[in-house]
């Protein structure tokens, strides 16, 4: 195997025709390189317009967050102070029915010691008259 230039060997017309083809393929290679190069250039743009759109949709969403966050402590807020009002009025409710239950048993109380009385004075005004009774039925036999 030599050294030797085959391309010396060829004829002119097919040395001619061996280059145009690489001359082609070359502005072929180009014109590749340049479709990439625009390819690359749009979606660098693309990238650069999506970059300030995904900025935007996060400082929205921390927004939305910060509302809904002020919302449910507002929420919150109105919710206990409810409770607060509720518990109140519960209160003020039972301590007014705790205070008519004790006046009722007083009431019930002082009631059930008269009729107590009572049933005691029947109780002896009974038994004082079976004893005269008991004594007359003596008397009369």
């Amino acid at each position: 195997m030599g050294t030797d230039d085959t391309t010396q060997n060829l004829p002119n017309d097919q040395f001619n025709r061996i280059i145009a083809e690489f001359r082609a393929l070359g502005a072929t290679v180009d014109g590749v390189v340049n479709r990439l190069d625009s390819l690359e250039n749009r979606v660098s743009e693309r990238l650069k317009n999506t970059q300030p759109l995904r900025e935007t949709l996060q400082a929205e969403l921390a927004k939305l967050r910060d509302e809904f966050r002020a919302e449910l402590s507002k929420l919150r807020d109105d919710v206990g102070a409810q409770l607060n009002k509720l518990r109140d009025e519960f209160r003020g409710e039972f301590q007014s029915l705790d205070s008519k239950v004790d006046n009722m048993s007083l009431g019930l109380s002082d009631k059930l010691d008269v009729l107590n009385d009572s049933i005691l004075e029947v109780n002896g005004k009974h038994k004082r008259l079976q004893s005269r009774v008991t004594e007359l039925e003596k008397k009369a036999s």
